[in-house]
């Protein structure tokens, strides 16, 4: 067998074969698991004040809205580098990579810098900590930027490195790390900012800075931006396609029209509404902490249910990858709907459970066990949609670049979550009844796709 050497550093320009064998590369999941894990941190960045809402308000001196607004940079950050996250995805994964781990190593350890000199900033208990509150909001906004480069990406690492039998499985794995964060994210926040000690988040923020350089490190070691060896003739098309001597005005052109073809596919466009659909549940379950709140459950049991949720979407999101792969390619839109049906009976199950705008008071027996079981449950079948909405627009705008499709469906994840999370959280009720409607709508649209 040809003994493959490999250099400790590579670049954009890495040597590729100019006579390519097929090869699966053996540092393949090496790479996933660097990406996963950037993508992680994201996401558990995103969401570390939202379990722990109240001790944060005390320990800044702010109202819930604020801390709701720091989600909310995740979709305003999206919507405005979406474009620019096209343009760094075709100048390799290596780039793409070095950026999304530097940002995220940057907002860390600038949230830390208010706790390492609060001594000079001294405040009274609940006043406005103005100076902390500034590092966060900037903080939030660079790993917000990371956003578009973490969310659109899984299908071009398993394109770029899986060969097409691995690829929805890997595409789930980066797809769902990002969940992941969240669900680690639901724990350590009321692990570490225990009721009644918010002096105890620069714990939590210091945690969130080691968590930051482990990936930042792993990728200057090594994350090529291709193997030297494509795994598929589609990777090496899209190795190809992805040149980094081409100018910054080709490459937009490129990317305008790639992105115009891409809304002119009619089937497309049915994936889109899975994309809001995830993104209101993203909201929904980063907030559910004041959605719960009138039902006198703690920060622990709020946690608990983020967990049960994320958790559920990771699972349902790697069964499903492997059942697509074996059992269902080509044919995603069948298992899309029977997996959104199941989805929006287990949700319908919490919504009855919890007082809503139709009703005032709950409709079924409610306890922490049945919502925890119902969370989980539309947390799984949600999950279970994520990497096939995103493998069915690859595969349905082929050959266009695997990102263009990639980047609409995330766009719509986001617009569907800041628009979520604009709801003030005094509006609890509203913001279940909306996530309802939203996963019924969806379940509707795509099940009239396959009729017709």
């Amino acid at each position: 067998m040809e003994q493959l050497i490999l250099p400790l550093i590579q670049g954009p320009n890495d040597f590729i074969n100019p006579n390519p064998q097929v090869r699966l590369h053996p540092l393949r999941w090496f790479i996933l698991f660097v990406f996963s894990f950037s993508s992680f941190n994201q996401y558990m960045i995103w969401i570390t004040f939202s379990p722990i809402s109240d001790l944060t308000q005390q320990y800044y001196g702010i109202s819930d809205t604020e801390v709701q607004f720091f989600l909310i940079w995740g979709g305003i950050m999206f919507i405005l580098f979406a474009i620019p996250m096209l343009l760094f995805s075709r100048l390799g994964l290596r780039t793409l990579i070095l950026v999304t781990v530097s940002l995220q190593l940057i907002c860390c350890l600038l949230r830390c810098i208010p706790c390492l000199f609060e001594s000079q900033f001294v405040r009274s208990h609940g006043a406005k900590n103005d100076f902390g509150i500034a590092f966060v909001h900037i903080g939030q906004i660079l790993n917000a930027i990371c956003g578009p480069l973490v969310m659109a990406s899984p299908s071009q690492v398993s394109q770029t490195w899986f060969g097409e039998n691995e690829r929805t499985l890997a595409t789930a794995i980066g797809t769902l790390a990002n969940n992941l964060g969240a669900a680690i994210g639901f724990l350590l926040g009321p692990f570490l900012v225990q009721e009644g000690h918010p002096d105890s988040i620069p714990n939590l923020l210091y945690a969130h800075s080691v968590f930051a350089a482990i990936p930042f490190v792993l990728a200057i070691i090594y994350f090529p931006s291709h193997p030297p060896n494509p795994p598929s003739i589609a990777a090496l098309k899209s190795i190809e396609s992805n040149n980094p001597n081409i100018s910054a005005k080709k490459l937009l052109k490129s990317v305008v029209l790639d992105m115009k073809k891409c809304l002119q596919n009619k089937d497309l466009l049915l994936t889109l509404p899975g994309g809001v659909y995830a993104g209101v549940f993203n909201g929904w379950s980063g907030v559910i902490s004041s959605i719960i709140k009138p039902l006198n459950y703690t920060n622990n049991d709020a946690g608990w249910l983020g967990f049960g949720a994320t958790i559920g979407a990771i699972l349902g999101g790697l069964l499903a990858g492997y059942i697509a792969d074996k059992y269902f390619q080509k044919r995603f839109k069948n298992l899309l709907v029977i997996f959104l049906v199941f989805g929006s009976l287990f949700f319908m199950w919490f919504a009855l459970s919890i007082p809503s705008p139709f009703w005032s008071e709950e409709l079924l027996p409610q306890s922490f066990l049945t919502l925890l079981i119902a969370v989980t449950g539309a947390g799984f079948f949600l999950g279970c949609t994520n990497p096939l909405f995103i493998e069915f627009g690859v595969e349905l705008t082929y050959p266009i670049p695997e990102t263009a499709s990639t980047v609409l469906i995330t766009l719509c994840n986001n617009i569907g979550t800041m628009s979520f999370l604009f709801i003030p959280p005094e509006k609890n009720q509203v913001m279940t009844a909306t996530m309802f409607i939203i996963v019924v709508i969806t379940t509707i649209i795509n099940m009239v796709a396959v009729i017709t």
